[in-house]
C-alpha cells in the first residue's frame, strides 16, 4: 500500500489565507483614539519634578513621558494624572485612569515658572520637546 499524502487542494486555502493575512499581522499595534493608552514602557523617561494641586503645598512628583509633547503622566502622591496633547494646542487630562474621565484643560505658565493645567502645576526640568 502506498503512503497517503495530503492533496494540494486541501492546502491551497491555508496558503491563500496566510498570504492575505501576513501583511496585516505585521502591522504595528496602535493606541486606541478613544483614550485608553498603553502603560508606560520601561524605556519611558521619568523626570523628578515638584507639583502642587490647587493652592496646596509643593510636593515631589514624577513625570513619565510616553511620547514627548503628546502623551505623559504625572504621579503626585497616590494620584496619577494622564495627559494627551493633539498638537493643535488642545490638552486633555484624566485622573487615575477614570473611564470616560478625559476633560480638556488649559495649559498656562505661572509667574514662578511652573506649568499648570487647571489647578495642577508642575515645576522643574519639564521636557517640552
Amino acid at each position: 500500500m502506498l503512503p497517503v499524502s495530503p492533496s494540494l487542494d486541501l492546502w491551497q486555502p491555508v496558503v491563500m489565507l496566510a498570504l492575505l493575512l501576513g501583511p496585516i499581522a505585521a502591522l504595528p499595534a496602535q493606541s486606541d483614539p478613544g483614550g485608553s493608552d498603553p502603560e508606560p514602557s520601561s524605556s519611558s523617561p521619568i523626570v523628578s519634578l515638584d507639583c502642587r494641586l490647587a493652592d496646596g503645598p509643593w510636593q515631589p512628583c514624577a513625570m513619565t513621558v510616553m511620547s514627548i509633547g503628546e502623551r505623559w503622566q504625572l504621579q503626585v502622591g497616590e494620584r496619577r494624572y494622564d495627559f494627551q496633547h493633539d498638537g493643535s494646542g488642545s490638552v486633555r487630562m484624566r485622573q487615575d485612569q477614570a473611564a470616560g474621565g478625559w476633560r480638556e484643560v488649559e495649559s498656562t505658565w505661572s509667574a514662578d515658572a511652573s506649568l499648570c493645567w487647571d489647578g495642577l502645576c508642575a515645576r522643574g526640568d519639564i521636557p517640552l520637546d
